[in-house]
């Protein structure tokens, strides 16, 4: 039990270790990631999305997920 604490309180940050003393936290990332968006943002790198095209952008996303779908069965050999 003290084991999985442990390694819980390394994830969030919380408490002292090892690990969390060399390697970033999984909120430093998080913070890092968002002032990566927020610049994107601030660069003008983003699409807007309105009622007419958002069916578009899930029609995207769900066939970009069907093909890495594929190709992770292709890769194991996986038959669906």
């Amino acid at each position: 039990m003290a084991m999985v604490l442990s390694k819980w309180r390394s994830l969030f940050g919380r408490g002292p270790s090892a690990a969390s003393a060399t390697a970033p936290t999984l909120g430093d990332e998080l913070r890092a990631q968002i002032a990566a968006a927020e610049a994107e943002i601030d660069r003008g790198e983003y699409v807007e999305y309105d009622a007419d095209t958002i069916h578009s952008l899930a029609k995207d996303v769900h066939a970009r997920g069907l093909e890495r779908l594929a190709a992770q069965r292709d890769m194991t050999g996986a038959r669906g």
